[in-house]
């Protein structure tokens, strides 16, 4: 804010004995992710009926920014089908999280009843209010600049306190209620009023069911008994740009601006207050990059706090969990990405995945042309097809030509929806050739592109142990290190993307290696076969695990082999994803969330065992 507007304002705000203790921020880096721009309030008037026409707003009933909020939640719905998005990770569109009346999505740029959330990195040495702050814009246009209320800033003041400095009939009714503090800028009104009743007369609209109102006509209401002091919150002062200055301070990523419904500013139902609790919920419920940088924010003592908040929603993720991990969710099988976005939203509940999702499928759709460029590649051969999908690197290629529109080359059935192309190979006639180049498209995508690699087991790989060991996380940073586990189920989901069905297993009695590897189910023209990703996808025969197993078992046949391979259930994936939280954190020094994740394992068990039981009982009634 300009210092000619906050210098003496700020000092009678300080005379009221609101005086708050400036924190230390934690200092970050926030990432853009992509944004909805604003969109005007659409017409009264329903579209033309349509099969995947979006949904029609209710002028009635229903506010413009739900219906854009909802329009938001349709299109990624639209765009990322393939994978439901976990009960537990947060809302069902990009950028737009939560159900029912609870969401939050970015914006583009600032507009009335939006809310500005400072960026945790950002640093305000001369406005300590200004640290981890929401503000909520009454005004915003760009001539008279913007008007916004600080929320979440209570102080030990009530009205009262300010009736004894200067006497105000219309303010006596609340004489008895909290005085919050709205911002560092006095203006000519000496509180600004916020209500959720909508029969107060003159009343402006901030968000649906959030309005604005003037002293004189709460007061007049109050003393006819038609309503409550409490039902009014009283806020002095008000934060203040002018329309340039704020235009910086967005280009300097200081604010991030973001949609909120009503709910989404009451805060959680029966969640319990804490300080900036509203902050970080809205800032997670903005998602991906943001969500991060508000788990990095919080201190040590708050980190220790908001575990301990987490136990109720990680207990319903668990439930969740459990009853699907029978192996069926909605009569299909459950994948272990689904499984991985459970975990995750156990802790990080109000985090909006979906863009995870299309994530993947963006993946998926450049491991679709790399193996139809290999597929091409494979055509021009003359020699017969090689064995190891390595050693195609070594093969001389020609610049592939451009696939006929509609052709239909491959035989080899997949597809990814989102626009990728259907997958069929029809020419060689080993179809195991075929699957080779699928594993190599993701190898040279995931290993020689993006550069992810397998971390090693008790590796201190960040100062934050969810940085390679959370899907999400990993997911969104693109490249670098990732727990075992964790890069097995990313590449077992870009292989389902595409086609391929890959089961993650566990070596059993295992001397050294890996512990995790990736099935590649056996058929007429190939053997079963196995993808080591510790080793950048390098695919291993039955024979090749007699270089993890014990000595003794070094010329057993590969029948008794496949003793010691044993595929990991959705139950047992849950349990060993939580065993490698818990190693993370206690990797990286992160005790207290590696408590946590010790705990959850117990009860994700205990949640599997009653699961595990109801089911028994349902089959022998």
């Amino acid at each position: 804010m300009h210092p000619s507007l906050m210098a003496l304002p700020l000092l009678s705000i300080l005379a009221l004995g609101s005086l708050i203790p400036p924190q230390r921020p934690t200092i970050a880096v926030a990432a853009p992710r992509p944004v909805i721009a604003p969109l005007a309030p659409p017409p009264t008037a329903p579209p033309p009926a349509a099969s995947a026409a979006p949904p029609v707003q209710n002028s009635a009933t229903e506010d413009w920014r739900e219906f854009r909020a909802r329009l938001a939640n349709r299109v990624a719905e639209e765009d990322a089908p393939s994978t439901p998005t976990a009960g537990g990770g947060g809302g069902g569109a990009t950028g737009a999280s939560g159900d029912g009346a609870w969401w939050v999505h970015e914006l583009a740029v600032p507009e009335r009843g939006c809310v500005l959330l400072a960026q945790p990195h950002a640093l305000f040495p001369e406005q300590p209010l200004m640290h981890r702050a929401a503000v909520l814009v009454l005004e915003h246009d760009d001539v008279n600049g913007t008007v916004g209320l600080l929320l979440e800033r209570d102080s030990a003041r009530r009205v009262g306190d300010l009736l004894k400095r200067r006497d105000d009939r219309r303010l006596r009714p609340f004489a008895d209620e909290p005085l919050r503090i709205g911002g560092d800028v006095l203006t000519g009104e000496r509180v600004r009023l916020l209500t959720r009743r909508c029969d107060v007369p003159g009343r402006a609209q901030v968000v649906d069911g959030l309005y604005e109102c003037s002293v004189g006509a709460a007061s007049r209401l109050v003393a006819i008994g038609a309503a409550k002091p409490e039902e009014f919150e009283l806020y002095a002062a008000v934060c203040q740009w002018s329309p340039r200055q704020l235009a910086d301070e967005l280009a300097a990523a200081i604010w991030l601006p973001v949609a909120a419904s009503e709910a989404a500013l009451r805060g959680r139902p029966g969640a319990p207050r804490r300080p900036h609790a509203l902050y970080f919920e809205l800032t997670e419920g903005a998602g991906g990059e943001y969500a991060r940088q508000a788990r990095l924010a919080r201190t040590a003592e708050e980190v220790t706090v908001w575990l301990a908040d987490r136990t109720g929603d990680a207990l319903d993720a668990w439930q969740r969990l459990a009853r699907r991990g029978g192996g069926e969710a909605e009569g299909r099988v459950v994948t272990p990405e689904e499984v991985a976005m459970e975990v995750h939203g156990a802790l990080h509940t109000l985090d909006n995945v979906t863009d995870v999702s299309q994530s993947l499928d963006s993946l998926a759709e450049q491991v679709s042309y790399i193996w139809f460029t290999k597929e091409l590649d494979a055509l021009s051969l003359s020699e017969a097809p090689p064995k190891d999908p390595s050693a195609l690197l070594a093969a001389r290629r020609r610049k592939p030509p451009r696939a006929p529109k509609g052709a239909d080359l491959f035989g080899l059935g997949g597809g990814v929806a989102g626009g990728a192309p259907t997958l069929r190979v029809a020419a060689p006639d080993d179809v195991s050739y075929s699957k080779q180049n699928a594993l190599l498209a993701i190898n040279l995508l995931l290993f020689d592109a993006a550069g992810f690699s397998a971390a090693p087991e008790g590796a201190k790989q960040s100062s934050r142990a969810y940085d390679y060991v959370s899907l999400p996380t990993v997911v969104r940073r693109g490249h670098g290190g990732a727990a075992l586990l964790t890069l097995c189920t990313l590449y077992s989901a870009l292989a389902r993307r595409v086609g391929l069905s890959l089961q993650i297993v566990r070596l059993t009695d295992q001397k050294e290696g890996p512990r995790f590897l990736l099935r590649l189910p056996g058929t007429q023209d190939q053997r079963e076969m196995y993808v080591d990703v510790a080793a950048e996808g390098r695919l291993r025969s039955t024979h090749d695990l007699t270089a993890f197993l014990p000595t003794e078992l070094a010329k057993a046949p590969s029948r008794e082999l496949k003793r010691y391979v044993a595929p990991l259930s959705a139950d047992e994936l849950g349990l060993e994803l939580l065993i490698e939280m818990e190693g993370a954190c206690a990797a990286t020094g992160a005790t207290a969330e590696a408590a946590f994740w010790r705990v959850q394992q117990e009860v994700l068990h205990a949640q599997q065992e009653e699961a595990r039981r109801e089911r028994e009982k349902g089959d022998e009634e």
